[in-house]
């Protein structure tokens, strides 16, 4: 990360507004740096106090506190399935130490709050075992698929809503995918949903979805 900054002024980051997992990435190239992933201040070294604004520009920095959790909340209440995770949040609850409760209730929760954070981003996006195994490891844990199995167990029964939710999306896509299937192959429009499929179909870091 250091070595990308030398004989630099200025970097210019470019964004990715929405990923496949729902969230947003940034990117680096010649004359910029992956900047959203700056490391964390240590004990010796702060990389972010080195940013600053360019002439007469301000810096603003903002975080909306649970946002994406507050809004598939609200989703899940707008179309009847209810919230357990909004009931929380409506209480000014700390929902990441509270999935950390539901997911290892003998644990300390301050110790296991980014297993809840990685938990309830992850299963939220659908992620099954294998990519969430993958995923975890962005934030630094590695788990087994057993873990991983008991830990999205352990959600589940804590947000019930969500259950609800994957199944009515579960069958839809099977609906989908029994329309593909009826297509005839000398059919363009086969061809031309092709990508769509492959993003209902596939995994969540392949190139076509």
């Amino acid at each position: 990360f250091v070595v990308s900054l030398i004989n630099q002024e200025e970097t210019y980051p470019r964004y990715n507004i929405l990923m496949s997992t729902g969230r947003s990435s940034c990117t680096g190239s010649k004359n910029s740096i992956n900047i959203q992933q700056t490391p964390r201040p240590g004990e010796d070294i702060n990389l972010r106090s080195m940013f600053k604004a360019s002439s007469e520009k301000t810096f603003v920095i903002t975080d909306l506190s649970q946002a994406e959790l507050v809004c598939i909340s609200q989703v899940m209440t707008d179309i009847g399935f209810g919230s357990r995770m909004g009931e929380l949040i409506n209480k000014n609850e700390d929902i990441h130490l509270a999935t950390a409760k539901a997911i290892n209730p003998k644990a300390d929760p301050k110790s296991i709050r980014t297993l809840s954070k990685a938990a309830s981003f992850g299963f939220l996006g659908g992620m099954g075992v294998a990519s969430f195994k993958t995923y975890a490891e962005s934030y630094g844990l590695s788990l087994s698929e057993e873990e991983v199995k008991s830990v999205k167990n352990r959600w589940l029964r804590a947000y019930p809503e969500f259950i609800q939710f994957f199944t009515l999306h579960s069958e839809a896509l099977s609906k989908i995918l029994i329309v593909k299937d009826d297509i005839p192959d000398s059919v363009p429009l086969k061809y031309a949903l092709t990508t769509f499929f492959r993003i209902c179909e596939g995994h969540q870091k392949s190139k076509n979805g």
